[in-house]
């Protein structure tokens, strides 16, 4: 059965170019046309295409308008849809990925980007009517691996990276262990509460895996599981993404770059970790690696200097007493240089916290270690 595709836009041009790229997906892909949103409903009620190229920006009745009708209608809500447009304001592309946007063509486009976007969408569409997820192929670019099985955070994911990345998603931890070993990814998003994954686990077994020590790990749960974050931070999660979150949020994940650096040197019998960037919490997994580092070399005592990091950025206190259970389970003694006494006096008397010892002379935290 030949594919059917309606192609939407008050430019006689786009759909041409709709037209024209959608062909070389499928040669006898059957073709409708409609030059705004309601057209495109009355259409709708002469048959059900397979997919909808929809633009936003259209006169009589918009794309946003259009798509509130679809999904609304027991005959069309469940046809997917992929938006044109050339808007990027966060609002937007929330609000059309609340009402089910299977993915998003920012004009002007190129063939390659048509096929591999609108492509993507119609194997979505394959395996869910073969009646089961087929594991896909690791990507040879740059990619994110996401272990998550909720289709509106996919979604959000896939808007977010479309311009960058490449994402592979699977509920599964065996096939994510497999994409993980086949190819390191950019970043690994995995949601911390999913009912039959169990994303500590994972993460465990993913550290250990040779050369894929400077894999990026993110956690995503929601805003109130505070035991769950404080686990995350302190098994070496760099950062949480609390739900619910936008595209813009995952954007940032995405782009933030390792411009942090965690170096050691050796001074005597102690261990020191300097950490050099902007944000604390991006460098927990380098940081716990230094401290797994130094406990294969024998060393018992460290230093962390964190005095070229921004004050702000160390104000997390979970991520504090993640690295403190750290060194505390190893039987290590530990001092931390800041770089100012604000954040020392912020962490005194924390519970999860007790055995820190910060101070803002890195000779004076030396020093209490040679004591």
């Amino acid at each position: 059965m030949s594919l059917k595709l309606m192609a939407v836009d008050d430019s006689r041009t786009i759909r041409r170019i709709v037209t024209t790229y959608a062909r070389d997906l499928d040669p006898e892909v059957e073709i409708f046309e409609a030059a705004d949103g309601q057209e495109c409903l009355d259409r709708c009620n002469e048959y059900i295409p397979d997919i909808i190229i929809l633009d936003v920006n259209m006169p009589v009745m918009t794309g946003e308008e259009c798509l509130q009708h679809l999904r609304t209608n027991d005959h069309t809500k469940d046809i997917a849809v992929v938006m044109l447009t050339t808007e990027s304001e966060k609002q937007l592309v929330v609000r059309l990925l609340q009402l089910g946007v299977q993915q998003f063509i920012i004009k002007p486009f190129e063939k390659q980007e048509f096929i591999e976007k609108v492509g993507g969408v119609l194997s979505k569409i394959e395996t869910q009517e073969s009646g089961g997820p087929k594991t896909a192929s690791t990507p040879e670019g740059p990619y994110i691996l996401v272990v998550e099985d909720k289709e509106n955070i996919v979604r959000t994911i896939q808007t977010a990276a479309q311009a960058t990345h490449e994402v592979v998603v699977t509920p599964d931890a065996g096939q994510a262990m497999g994409h993980f070993k086949k190819r390191a990814p950019a970043l690994v998003l995995a949601n911390l509460a999913m009912e039959g994954t169990d994303a500590f686990d994972l993460f465990a077994q993913m550290r250990k895996v040779p050369e894929r020590q400077e894999a990026r790990f993110v956690g995503m749960c929601l805003k109130t599981a505070n035991e769950v974050i404080t686990r995350a931070r302190g098994t070496g999660y760099i950062q949480i993404l609390v739900k619910p979150f936008g595209p813009v949020e995952v954007t940032e994940v995405i782009s933030a770059k390792s411009a942090n650096s965690v170096e050691t040197e050796t001074q005597g019998d102690v261990f020191i970790v300097k950490c050099e960037g902007n944000s604390f919490a991006s460098m927990i997994s380098m940081i716990l690696k230094a401290v797994d580092g130094a406990a294969e070399e024998g060393f018992m005592k460290l230093c962390f200097d964190l005095r070229s990091i921004p004050e702000a950025s160390l104000s997390d206190v979970t991520i504090w007493g993640g690295i403190a259970e750290k060194t505390e389970s190893l039987g290590m003694s530990a001092t931390y240089t800041v770089p100012s006494l604000e954040i020392v006096d912020k962490l005194k008397g924390l519970v999860d916290t007790q055995s820190l010892e910060v101070m803002t002379d890195q000779d004076e935290a030396l020093g209490k270690l040679a004591a």
